[in-house]
């Protein structure tokens, strides 16, 4: 069920259907117009998996929660332009039967602010149950090493980024690598905006090929995600 802050102000809750690689799901659509914000969702539902549905429905839920305490909580002068905001929309990068990437986007603003806050928000999941990048791999594997030695050539490619910026966000921690996608060629890592660049460069996404893990991937992992 959606936050009971809904009934604040006006809801509506549709769902339209789509399909992606032959596999049925829905959008579902919520829009709140109150007089103090605005929110606008669309995220999807309706999967074959019930865990898969509900995983989605509870990131939803406390991204919602989240914005609404934000928004009781903002002390921006009586007279700041603008009205707090908050909508999601979302992407499927990968989708093979139950194993999926879901992108979720979203974009919070706050009355008054200089710019809007925008987040990315990746959701993955293998035979229809939610994974952790940790649980892609084998447990004496340095897997972290792997993707942060790619990662990091690839982002100093860009000679505008500071060196030590990117090091530093991009080490080989388990904090750094939170956000990433499953992807045909390999792993998309997803990188925050001010992570390893400044704001107006946006999250940064670095695609790790296959090749670079694929000996400290689960066999099971391998050919459920990639077929090999």
């Amino acid at each position: 069920m959606l936050s009971r802050h809904l009934l604040l102000g006006f809801s509506l809750i549709c769902m339209v259907f789509a399909a992606s690689q032959s596999r049925a799901f829905s959008t579902a659509s919520v829009e709140i117009h109150h007089p103090s914000y605005d929110i606008s969702l669309r995220y999807p539902q309706q999967f074959e998996s019930t865990e898969i549905d509900e995983t989605i429905e509870q990131q939803v839920q406390k991204l919602q929660q989240k914005a609404l305490s934000r928004f009781k909580s903002e002390n921006a002068a009586e007279d700041a332009p603008g009205k707090n905001s908050l909508s999601l929309q979302y992407t499927i990068p990968y989708q093979e039967h139950l194993t999926l990437s879901l992108l979720l986007t979203a974009e919070m603003y706050l009355r008054g602010a200089a710019h809007p806050y925008h987040q990315l928000l990746p959701l993955n999941f293998v035979d229809g149950q939610p994974v952790k990048l940790a649980d892609l791999f084998n447990a004496d594997s340095d897997y972290l090493a792997a993707l942060a030695s790619f990662s990091q050539s690839a982002l100093l490619e860009n000679k505008n980024f500071d060196a030590k910026w990117v090091l530093d966000g991009s080490s080989p921690s388990a904090e750094h690598y939170q956000k990433w996608l499953f992807h045909p060629d390999g792993l998309m890592i997803i990188f925050d905006t001010y992570q390893v660049a400044p704001y107006v460069n946006g999250p940064q996404k670095i695609l790790v090929p296959l090749s670079k893990f694929s000996g400290l991937l689960k066999k099971d992992i391998k050919q459920a995600v990639w077929g090999r």
